[in-house]
């Protein structure tokens, strides 16, 4: 879990560290025995700066898990990822500029399904160096 957001837990409840992020999009999947799985049909909202926010936009994930809000400028957002039969999970997200010489890149990884017993336990987030599944798209 060294690559994890972290996270503050107060009365049970989970507070993610936010993600800072040049994009919002990246890839939705299921942890498994086998590795990862893609949680194709995962819906993913991006609302205002906090959890009780506006939805700006809702996206579906594609059949490798990965999404893409497009246009999204500058400022502090909240993830919301969902699928059925699993418990909901909410990060906050910080959007950066990115700097001239890079382009941006598709690096959220939302993970769904872990264990609901803990705080935090409907999921966790980071950010990888690269989603190569979602970078073509």
């Amino acid at each position: 879990m060294a690559n994890l957001a972290n996270k503050a837990v107060a009365q049970g409840i989970c507070i993610p560290e936010p993600l800072k992020v040049t994009a919002v999009c990246g890839q939705v999947v299921l942890p498994s025995k086998k590795g990862e799985e893609p949680l194709q049909g995962a819906k993913i909202e991006l609302r205002e700066k906090d959890y009780e926010g506006r939805t700006i936009a809702t996206v579906t994930a594609d059949e490798s898990g990965c999404f893409n809000f497009s246009g999204i400028q500058p400022g502090k957002y909240v993830l919301r990822a969902s699928y059925p039969d699993l418990m909901q999970f909410m990060i906050r997200v910080q959007v950066v500029k990115a700097p001239k010489a890079k382009e941006s890149q598709c690096h959220i990884l939302i993970a769904l399904g872990a264990n609901a017993l803990e705080p935090c336990g409907g999921g966790f987030a980071k950010v990888r160096p690269s989603l190569q599944s979602c970078v073509s798209k």
